[in-house]
């Protein structure tokens, strides 16, 4: 499955960085999901890991009072 960084409803320029939640508004979190298994799959582990944390990081502050 491709997954396009830049979907026509986001106002990215190549200088801006992308962040998780940008990616689960446009494409749901299963997409970041299996973007993650597709990485480990291909051996990708650091930037699996990377997004884990980020993925981790936004649950923890959603679960926040």
């Amino acid at each position: 499955m491709t997954i396009s960084a830049f979907p026509a409803t986001m106002n990215v320029t190549l200088g801006d960085r992308i962040s998780l939640l940008d990616i689960i508004a446009a494409y749901g979190p299963d997409a970041v999901v299996a973007r993650i298994a597709a990485l480990r799959a291909n051996g990708c582990r650091s930037a699996a890991r990377a997004m884990e944390r980020e993925l981790n990081k936004i649950d923890r502050l959603r679960q926040k009072p």
